[in-house]
Parts: C-alpha cells; structure tokens; sequence
C-alpha cells in the first residue's frame, strides 16, 4: 500500500528526515497493511533495495524510531515487524489526505 498521510509526512518535513531516511520509509511503506503495520522488514532487501549499508539501515532504523516516526519489534535475528506511527487507514478515513505512489522494487 504505497501511501502515506499527509500529516505524516509533514512530520516527516519537520523532523527534516535525511534522504536516506525518506528512502527507507518509502520503501517499506510499500509493504505496510491498513494499519500501518510492516510485519516483517528484511534489512539485506532495504540495504539492496536503497542502496545502504548494514550499519546505515540500524542507524536510521534507530533515528525514525528516536524521532516517533516508526515502532519496531524484533521478530528474528535478522527481521523486524515496523509500525508507521499515526498512518493507519484502517478506518477508511481519507479526509485528512494522503499521497500515493509507484515505487519500483
């Protein structure tokens, strides 16, 4: 599900978010379901994916996290279950506005 409030993302702006940490949210949100939620997030794919290091995607993963972005918890040794915090959809409430947009994987 390639969306993305809009209150969500002026957090984003606000919080002045790195290219990089813009690059993960982006690419996992294609993963999330209604509730925001990304059951399980494989860090070798985002490294591949974005083009990042192993210790670059903890580090940012630690900053969403620190900055309220994102709730984790670890599912394995190598996977995470991700939370986009406040970008649920799940009561099909599209007033307050979203983007939406292709992302190639």
């Amino acid at each position: 599900m390639n969306k993305l409030k809009n209150s969500y993302i002026g957090k984003m702006v606000s919080l002045q978010l790195s290219s990089k940490e813009i690059d993960v949210i982006l690419y996992i949100s294609t993963f999330q379901n209604e509730s925001g939620i990304i059951s399980s997030v494989y860090y070798k794919d985002v490294c591949s994916s974005i083009n990042i290091s192993i210790q670059k995607f903890y580090d940012i993963v630690n900053s969403l996290r620190k900055k309220g972005l994102i709730s984790t918890e670890k599912i394995s040794r190598a996977d995470i279950c991700v939370i986009l915090n406040r970008n649920s959809f799940y009561d099909k409430d599209f007033s307050a506005g979203y983007t939406f947009w292709t992302h190639r994987i």
